[in-house]
């Protein structure tokens, strides 16, 4: 953050969407919430931001702004534990429940596709690491890479995995985020998610303004996707814009999100 050299400028800017993949929640045998359970389990985020470095990558729980979980927290639960600090043993329970599900080191289980734009940091890093940590779990997946425009044309046919990035809450609450994304039969819920609880939990969040109760809500919500996953993320990204050191009255460092919007102080060039 802050970065700078004699001539150029540089300072991430949190953002509040991330890169995910989604699955058909009503397809077998993704409608078993264990299987969804074990694959969250499975999936190293902390890895994950270390070989993908086309963005800055976030390691968080489902919400990157208001009600985000504290990493001293975060990185001490089940699904988000780095590498011999407690991965080991999500590991171990990922395989357990897939067992359990009938699917012991994915015996049963068909070869699954996992549609990608042709993006090198999608197709290339982002996709083939998601299939390696799943083959952990026995799945065989194969990549199916087409152009980014054609992507969400896979959300209408009977998919698999669509490796893609998730709708940009405009504000901090992540309301608008979850409602549109995750709440049943919302515009843009392409993974056919669906839970009752967290959607009483959305509908709750948009009517409470209490900053306490809101803040238990948000606890709540995320408790309730740590353990019926819709999906998998790969972290929150953020933008590192640049400029010239000449242009001053970027007010940078204290923007919230990509939202930038406009500019309350004036903007010159020193030269």
């Amino acid at each position: 953050r802050g970065q700078t050299s004699p001539d150029v400028q540089v300072t991430p800017l949190p953002n509040f969407g991330f890169l995910e993949v989604r699955w058909n929640n009503e397809k077998p045998p993704f409608d078993d919430i264990r299987v969804r359970r074990a694959m969250h389990l499975a999936f190293n985020r902390h890895v994950a931001t270390e070989v993908y470095q086309e963005e800055w990558l976030t390691v968080s729980r489902w919400t990157n702004g208001e009600g985000r979980t504290p990493d001293s927290e975060t990185f001490q639960m089940p699904g988000y534990r780095k590498v011999g600090a407690g991965y080991e043993d999500d590991l171990a329970e990922a395989k357990a429940l897939m067992a359990e599900a009938g699917f012991p080191d994915g015996e049963g289980l068909p070869e699954f596709t996992l549609t990608t734009a042709t993006v090198p940091g999608h197709a290339e890093i982002l996709a083939p690491y998601f299939a390696a940590q799943m083959g952990q779990l026995g799945l065989k997946i194969k990549i199916n890479a087409v152009e980014r425009s054609l992507v969400n044309e896979e959300y209408k046919k009977d998919f698999d995995f669509v490796l893609g990035t998730v709708f940009h809450s405009p504000l901090p609450n992540h309301t608008p985020q979850w409602a549109t994304v995750l709440v049943t039969g919302a515009s843009q819920n392409f993974g056919r998610y669906s839970n009752a609880d967290f959607d009483a939990v959305v509908d709750k969040l948009n009517r409470e303004a209490d900053p306490k109760k809101r803040e238990a809500l948000w606890v709540e919500g995320q408790d309730i996707l740590d353990n019926d996953p819709p999906e998998v993320h790969f972290g929150y990204t953020a933008h590192m814009p640049m400029w010239q050191n000449y242009v001053k009255g970027l007010n940078f460092p204290e923007r919230l999100h990509q939202e930038w919007g406009r500019f309350s102080t004036t903007v010159w060039l020193d030269k």
